[in-house]
């Protein structure tokens, strides 16, 4: 089963406009002809420097992630890959960002790129739903690979709290990274949450070199 929650369908008819959007001024990538238009988080180089060292390949070797630059990895148990929290907080507490990963849920699309990023697009928007919608599902290119990303707000503890999600899917797996933080410090986290899509390295077959091993493989 997916591990982020998507309760019910919004039944949106229409396609969303692939626009710039978030904040932090994202720039407008220039396509080439014949290519849907996606928008750029950030400088390629500013989302680098948040960039912190890469974790041993997960999923058997298909996938490289790193967390952002000061934060540590940590097992979140059954139903995620991975979280990152800052420094050496606990993953109960927020700001933290969770990665989940399973089969495709979305007919027809097995991995995403320039020419089918609006379809993946479309289809999220029209199974998200739940929390109200701050963002609406766009797309976004970070690093090498496409995503939609939307975020939502909801309460916590009496907190209100933002979640940015990217959605991408690479050589038959879906790939999700959650950002869970206070409303307050959204603008604060939102690069780190970019930050973790741009560093991420998608592999079509294992890639682990010899005596490497996959951290997380043993795990629910």
């Amino acid at each position: 089963m997916r591990s982020l929650t998507f309760c019910g369908r919004f039944g949106r008819l229409m396609s969303v406009a692939l626009a710039v959007g978030g904040c932090g001024g994202p720039v407008p990538d220039a396509p080439p002809s014949g290519e849907p238009a996606v928008s750029i988080a950030a400088p390629a180089e500013d989302l680098a420097a948040r960039i912190g060292t890469y974790m041993p390949p997960l999923e058997n070797g298909r996938l490289e992630i790193a967390a952002p630059q000061g934060w540590s990895w940590v097992r979140p148990g059954s139903g995620y890959l991975v979280g990152f929290t800052p420094g050496k907080a606990s993953l109960n507490d927020l700001p933290r960002i969770l990665i989940s990963t399973d089969v495709p849920p979305y007919p027809g699309i097995e991995h995403v790129d320039a020419s089918n990023i609006e379809e993946l697009v479309q289809q999220v928007d029209l199974t998200v739903g739940g929390d109200p919608l701050e963002s609406t599902p766009r797309a976004i290119r970070l690093g090498e690979s496409y995503w939609v990303k939307y975020v939502s707000l909801r309460r916590s503890r009496d907190v209100l709290v933002n979640q940015l999600v990217l959605e991408t899917v690479a050589h038959g797996r879906w790939y999700a990274i959650r950002l869970e933080v206070s409303q307050g410090r959204f603008g604060v986290h939102r690069p780190d949450a970019l930050a973790v899509g741009a560093s991420c390295r998608f592999s079509a077959e294992s890639e682990l070199q010899p005596g490497q091993v996959d951290l997380l493989a043993d795990e629910d």
